[in-house]
């Protein structure tokens, strides 16, 4: 989990400055190069106008005079406080694919994004409002958070959080891979089904037995390299449960697939946004 390239969408709110710092100890940590992206609207979206529009120049003219701005803007970005090196690049186009195509054209193997944005006024250019489109979609790991700490600090612990789908024991192994490297524990975490029942006795009984069985699936999709990670069946949604747990034992980092398995067990690419939203540390979607 060495990252070469990272990429981080940048919109001047206080929300993407964090991120900035942020993906800037990453990069320094891995020796990585970090990209800070600025996303402007086409021509035409994002300006409304009293009456007609002008005519097709004019509003070609009035796009480029905001991308200017923009590329002034971003250059007269501080640079992190951090040692590493930086590239600002200024495109135009739809957010969430421009960061997409971004990834893929530079070859980036970290995207490192927060969930809010600058506001209303500036919808077009809004971080926040992208990250769920990011998270379904980009085929690199996408880092997150509603807030970023100063530095990154996964050696209080890394909680993994699985729904024992085809990609459970990817998942592990990156998270331990991670852990590892930190010198932290890790913390496999896999969210149980309420059961809602009357009879307080029978649903402990149930409660008790549907417990031991995941514990013994989760260990059994834990690949048998990660063998001194710890094994937890939290109770609630994957969104409620996840984040629960990493407030439990302190977590640095949580690391989450995006994969598609469906059923009793939950689905962890659905709630991957709302786990997010509530984590109380930066959450790694691989």
């Amino acid at each position: 989990m060495r990252f070469q390239k990272i990429l981080c969408p940048v919109d001047f709110s206080a929300a993407s400055a964090g991120a900035v710092n942020f993906a800037a100890a990453l990069a320094r940590d891995s020796s990585a190069e970090l990209t800070l992206l600025h996303v402007t609207p086409e021509s035409g979206a994002g300006i409304d106008f009293a009456l007609a529009g002008p005519a097709p120049e004019r509003l070609a003219d009035l796009a480029e005079s905001r991308k200017r701005a923009a590329v002034l803007k971003l250059e007269e970005l501080p640079n992190p406080p951090v040692e590493c090196k930086v590239k600002r690049k200024v495109v135009e186009g739809d957010p969430a694919r421009s960061i997409l195509d971004a990834v893929q054209f530079g070859d980036h193997d970290l995207i490192v994004m927060p969930t809010l944005g600058s506001g209303a006024i500036e919808r077009w250019l809004l971080v926040g409002s992208v990250t769920t489109k990011v998270l379904q979609t980009a085929e690199c790991p996408v880092l997150a958070a509603t807030a970023f700490p100063a530095e990154p600090g996964w050696k209080s612990g890394v909680l993994c959080a699985i729904d024992l789908g085809p990609a459970a024991g990817r998942v592990a192994a990156a998270a331990a891979e991670i852990a590892s490297q930190a010198g932290a524990r890790l913390t496999v975490v896999h969210a149980m089904p309420e059961l809602d029942t009357d009879d307080g006795g029978l649903a402990a009984e149930v409660r008790s037995a549907l417990s031991r069985r995941l514990r013994e699936q989760v260990a059994a999709a834990v690949p048998k390299t990660v063998s001194d990670a710890t094994i937890e069946i939290e109770a609630g949604t994957p969104y409620e449960a996840v984040p629960r747990a990493a407030g439990n034992i302190g977590a640095g980092l949580i690391v989450i697939g995006r994969g598609v398995h469906t059923g009793l067990l939950g689905r962890l690419r659905a709630n991957a946004y709302e786990i997010i939203r509530r984590a109380p540390c930066p959450v790694l979607s691989v």
